[in-house]
């Protein structure tokens, strides 16, 4: 059976360079701030965030190791509010810019429990979420070309989101 070595690895909140900056919220945020525009929440929520770099850790250890079970939460076990998020991007920036929430409240936590994952791997660590968003936001400074002024600036992201809550 081909099925018999795959494991199912539920990735929580995965970020880093080369995704959606229209859409996904440390990006956004991070090509706002360098463009000196506010950066816009739609509503506070808790994230367990898991740099891009992190991921590639775990997957490499599959590759490399037997596991013993077949599902596993990848996530990086530290929980942080967007705006929380968003002080770091501004700080690690060195910017004094707003940080708008257009809706009030709490979303629902996004989180996972990464323990059997963490039992199996030993000392495998993950960054800590103002380092991963330190080599996030140096990639983005190097490649803010890219990253279209005008486009940000209608950021997009927050309609979507509120079209997305729209809609449920």
């Amino acid at each position: 059976n081909n099925m018999e070595n795959a494991v199912n690895l539920r990735l929580f909140g995965v970020f880093g360079k080369y995704e959606d900056w229209r859409t996904r919220f440390i990006s956004n945020a991070i090509c706002r701030a360098i463009h000196g525009l506010p950066i816009v929440i739609y509503q506070d929520t808790a994230f367990d965030y898991l740099y891009i770099d992190d991921l590639l850790n775990v997957i490499e250890w599959f590759l490399n190791n037997n596991s013993q079970k077949k599902t596993y939460n990848v996530c990086a076990n530290s929980v942080n509010l967007l705006t929380e998020l968003a002080e770091i991007i501004l700080n690690v920036l060195n910017k004094k810019l707003p940080v708008e929430v257009t809706r009030t409240g709490y979303g629902l936590e996004y989180s996972g429990n990464n323990s059997l994952l963490l039992s199996e791997m030993g000392n495998l660590g993950f960054a800590p979420i103002r380092e991963s968003i330190k080599n996030l936001c140096a990639w983005y400074t190097a490649h803010i070309d890219l990253i279209p002024y005008q486009e940000i600036k209608e950021n997009k992201r927050v309609e979507f989101l509120m079209q997305e809550a729209e809609s449920k």
